[in-house]
């Protein structure tokens, strides 16, 4: 009696079929990550951007408003915040040290935008953008 070895063709389609059901889910789960990163790099720059208003206008006690487009580091985080694939707006109001930054979130969460202000918070929000009578997210 001869022994046969191998796979049958039936064997094989079955795995194919597996692993390619398999890579399909994989695909699906990580078309999201490079949104989510860009999220995430959005949100340290907020935060960023949000310290460096705060010790702009604990340094510059004579200043009326916290200048976005000034030079110095609350320029330099703005520009690297306008470079990424979102929507940016600020206000800096004639109030001493008030401001609000906020900039559209990626991905699925596109009518969710992330918001700091001179208030303190920092999260996200569905306000559009900042108003100038509001310079706070909410």
């Amino acid at each position: 009696m001869q022994t046969q070895k191998g796979f049958t063709l039936i064997e094989l389609l079955v795995v194919i079929a597996i692993i390619g059901i398999l890579a399909g889910m994989v695909v699906v789960n990580m078309s999201s990550a490079p949104d989510a990163a860009k999220n995430a790099k959005i949100q340290s720059y907020f935060d960023q951007l949000r310290t460096a208003a705060i010790v702009f206008s604990t340094t510059q006690p004579t200043a009326t408003y916290v200048n976005f487009d000034a030079s110095g580091d609350c320029k330099t985080l703005k520009d690297k915040i306008v470079a990424m694939p979102s929507s940016y707006n600020s206000v800096s109001s004639t109030v001493p040290s008030a401001f609000c930054a906020k900039a559209n979130l990626l991905g699925s969460a596109s009518s969710t935008y992330w918001c700091v202000d001179s208030a303190g918070f920092a999260g996200t929000t569905t306000n559009t953008q900042c108003t100038s009578t509001d310079t706070t997210c909410n």
